[in-house]
């Protein structure tokens, strides 16, 4: 059984149904994400009420180690939550994980999550609880026990976001825990340069994310002796180790929001007891269910 680790955001995803035409009126590109303030946040949830077609527990860091738990694996997982509502959620949506949480003064953070008529997800992050996210959110003891340490650009927003970052590395690193370093959004690697060149500095496994992501990171950095995971959507996935390549069975996507967080934690959670070819296979067959229903997990899946 694989143990895996993972911090981040610990939101509560709110997906609308909205025309490219409303996208547009949003200023966020197409597929991307941006964070945006609280007031910002009401206006938009307000504005689009009437569209909102579901609310549930999301988390990118999150909703991989729900996938992978899916799959059998422990799976562990730290964040920075509000002590209200929201929090009271996300925590009962992840009961399947061993979670170590700090409460924050702030409110539970917020996803609003834009579909599009083609299933495309573009998102709007109000992040509040958690800015608070810092190294004593961690478990070291958890930590040092894990095969795997997942974690994504969406933890650098801060600096105390990064501190948690750089520990969690150092810690992964002594003890001989592989890293996997998620690319969560193209707009973030010029925003983060110098943090992820840190990171990429150090012993990292694995490097994954879609395949604009992955480009623009080959651009700007050397991965020599990284595993790069890519996302192809509709086309399936790879892994640059043996050029792997798998395929995905053709569906009409309802929403593709966490449909890479759920690939990365079922690969993670079934590489050691297959073939990369064949655990790869699942894990983007595992997505493409994803991409059948609206919210980011698959409900009783555990």
């Amino acid at each position: 059984m694989m143990n895996i680790y993972g911090f981040g955001n610990a939101l509560i995803d709110v997906e609308f149904l909205i025309t490219d035409e409303e996208l547009k009126e949003t200023g966020i590109p197409k597929g991307g994400m941006k964070n945006i303030s609280s007031e910002e946040k009401d206006h938009l949830l307000s504005k689009f009420k009437k569209k909102e077609i579901s609310r549930t527990a999301g988390g990118s860091i999150a909703n991989s180690l729900s996938a992978a738990a899916s799959q059998g694996a422990k799976s562990s997982f730290s964040c920075s939550i509000g002590s209200d509502t929201d929090g009271e959620d996300f925590l009962d949506s992840i009961k399947a994980l061993e979670v170590f949480s700090a409460c924050s003064s702030r409110s539970t953070g917020v996803c609003i999550v834009f579909i599009t008529p083609d299933g495309e997800r573009t998102m709007a992050s109000s992040l509040d609880a958690n800015l608070d996210l810092s190294p004593k959110c961690l478990s070291i003891k958890s930590l040092k026990n894990s095969d795997v340490l997942l974690l994504d650009t969406f933890s650098l927003g801060t600096d105390s976001g990064f501190n948690t970052v750089k520990e969690s590395i150092k810690i992964a690193n002594i003890n001989n825990v592989e890293v996997c370093f998620g690319i969560s959004d193209v707009s973030l690697i010029s925003l983060n340069f110098d943090k992820i060149s840190w990171i990429l500095s150090q012993k990292i496994s694995y490097v994954y994310g879609n395949e604009d992501e992955v480009s623009e990171l080959k651009n700007a950095f050397s991965l020599k002796d990284k595993k790069i995971i890519t996302t192809l959507g509709a086309e399936g996935a790879s892994i640059s180790e043996g050029n792997i390549k798998v395929s995905a069975k053709a569906i009409s996507p309802v929403s593709t929001n966490g449909a890479g967080d759920a690939l990365v934690g079922v690969f993670m959670a079934l590489k050691e007891k297959n073939s990369h070819q064949d655990a790869l296979q699942l894990a983007v067959d595992y997505a493409t269910e994803i991409c059948k229903i609206s919210g980011p997990r698959i409900k009783n899946a555990t």
